[in-house]
């Protein structure tokens, strides 16, 4: 392999693993929420809700990007 394609291999896994990084504390995110419904709610109308949660945290979505949110700022910058 010569040097441009081990910096492009090294560059694929390293956003492969912040990829991974942002879905794993999606999935924690929605199992606290899942857990707080199950345990506070006696209704079984919650069960619908927990189903669409559960649902949306299977879905694999890239990180959001601060600088199409906010286009005027740089960013790291919070007011």
């Amino acid at each position: 392999m010569n040097l441009n394609q081990l910096r492009t291999r090294a560059l694929h896994e390293h956003n492969h693993a912040v990829h991974l990084s942002h879905d794993n504390e999606r999935m924690r995110e929605a199992l606290r929420l899942i857990a707080d419904m199950a345990e506070h709610s006696p209704s079984a109308m919650a069960m619908t809700d927990i189903a669409r949660i559960a649902r949306s945290a299977l879905l694999a979505v890239p990180r959001e990007n601060m600088a199409l949110r906010h286009p005027g700022k740089p960013e790291g910058i919070e007011s």
